[in-house]
């Protein structure tokens, strides 16, 4: 790598850390987070602490942060900048494996100033890492077969934190080590090699979960969950999937086209990367709350357009990116306007103000109560006051308590007396 190669990755890793940490929120942005957070300090998928699948990686990484001092929101926050410091490194490598030093850059630089991608950062511990995944195992791919073995073990390394990639990476990496003229018995042994490198993760969640087949039981019925919500093909309603096509489309389509447009060649391996990924987006699931699910097919997007080092398409379509990002709130379609950073911190400012009011005022041996309509969900309360119990009130179902887990309890109107006072989480004006 030359100096001004290195000044270059330097100066956009500067923009990277400094952007997210001023930018990020002290609390957590969304569900999701809150039960990643949930994790960190008790590790019970089962709980959704976090989420299935678990991404034990994730939490790991985390837990690593929060023993060197780090809060469980702060800790998620270095672990999402880990994955998208990583995912800057993966496109300048695999850009420069692909077309020499400057594709390097323009790769990294079209990551860099994703909107997809610094919305991630803010809100996602987890789907970075399908960037930085998505590019340095292409990278250690185009390696073959002095890679060989290296390979092996990010992919059982990614499993911990993109489950899916080892099964997307399957027919790329089969397909590449026989282009590198790898034998047969060479790549049935790799393969193994990764099986048994993901076992830990796997013993992990099924003694979280209890057994293997509870663990498949519920990973099964969460996929059907998602799926039948968004997918034409589970029977979810019509405009569920054109939302989804909608999202699919605008978020991936500015790099594709740039893609088109700079003539860049797309590689074997790539396509059969992107077919089932895209495939996956359009027909089956992409919430149209997490445009970050798009992110390993964006990548892989970024570092084919870097590769052309078009100049005249890639600094326009760059400075384009950006606008979207910092875009004043509701002056883009709503697609397009959950990418901008000025919308994110609109939004969170009312859950900021709702839980420093909580915090000035409760005491121990108090409650909180969350109403349906109130400003914060009551699981973005779980690691603000993990030692005060929190209900749930919703007429139409029975009380929810959220103390370290979450409980369902006999009826709507639990007895809220033994508590020395209940603060009730304000209504939006």
């Amino acid at each position: 790598m030359s100096r001004r190669s290195a000044a270059a990755l330097l100066l956009l890793a500067v923009f990277v850390i400094s952007s997210r940490a001023l930018l990020w929120p002290p609390h957590a942005p969304n569900f999701d987070f809150a039960n990643f957070a949930l994790g960190v300090v008790r590790f019970a998928p089962e709980d959704h602490q976090p989420h299935p699948p678990g991404y034990p990686g994730v939490i790991l990484l985390a837990r690593a942060f929060a023993a060197l001092g780090a809060s469980p929101i702060l800790a998620l926050h270095f672990t999402a900048l880990t994955g998208s410091l990583l995912a800057l490194l993966g496109a300048y490598l695999l850009g420069r494996r692909l077309a020499g030093e400057s594709a390097g850059l323009w790769s990294a630089l079209l990551l860099t100033v994703q909107p997809v991608f610094f919305y991630s950062a803010l809100t996602s511990p987890t789907r970075v890492f399908l960037a930085a995944g998505v590019t340095l195992l292409f990278y250690l791919l185009f390696e073959l077969p002095s890679s060989l073995w290296l390979a092996s073990v990010a992919l059982a390394l990614t499993a911990g934190f993109r489950p899916e990639l080892p099964f997307l990476f399957a027919v790329p990496f089969l397909v590449g080590a026989r282009r590198a003229h790898l034998p047969w018995p060479t790549i049935l042994r790799a393969a193994l090699l990764t099986l048994l490198l993901s076992l830990p993760w796997l013993l992990w969640l099924s003694r979280s979960y209890g057994s293997p087949y509870r663990l498949a039981f519920v990973y099964y019925h969460y996929f059907l969950h998602h799926t039948t919500n968004t997918s034409p093909i589970l029977g979810a309603p019509t405009a569920a999937w054109q939302a989804m096509l909608r999202g699919a489309l605008l978020w991936n389509g500015p790099l594709a086209l740039l893609a088109i447009f700079s003539r860049s060649r797309l590689p074997l391996p790539f396509a059969l990367y992107l077919l089932p990924a895209l495939t996956i987006q359009l027909l089956f699931h992409l919430a149209p709350d997490a445009p970050d699910h798009t992110l390993g097919t964006i990548a892989l997007l970024a570092v084919v357009a870097g590769a052309s080092t078009r100049v005249y398409l890639t600094v326009p379509a760059s400075a384009l990116f950006l606008a979207v990002s910092f875009a004043p709130p509701n002056l883009l379609p709503p697609d397009l306007d959950i990418l901008s950073v000025r919308s994110f911190t609109t939004s969170q400012r009312p859950i900021s103000q709702a839980i420093s009011n909580l915090r000035a005022s409760v005491r121990p041996n108090d409650a909180i109560v969350v109403l349906p309509n109130s400003p914060v969900s009551h699981r973005l309360l779980g690691p603000e006051f993990p030692d005060l119990p929190i209900y749930l009130l919703d007429p139409a179902s029975p009380a929810l308590l959220h103390h370290y887990r979450q409980t369902l309890l006999p009826n709507a109107t639990p007895d809220l007396s033994r508590y020395r006072q209940v603060h009730v989480l304000p209504r939006p004006n």
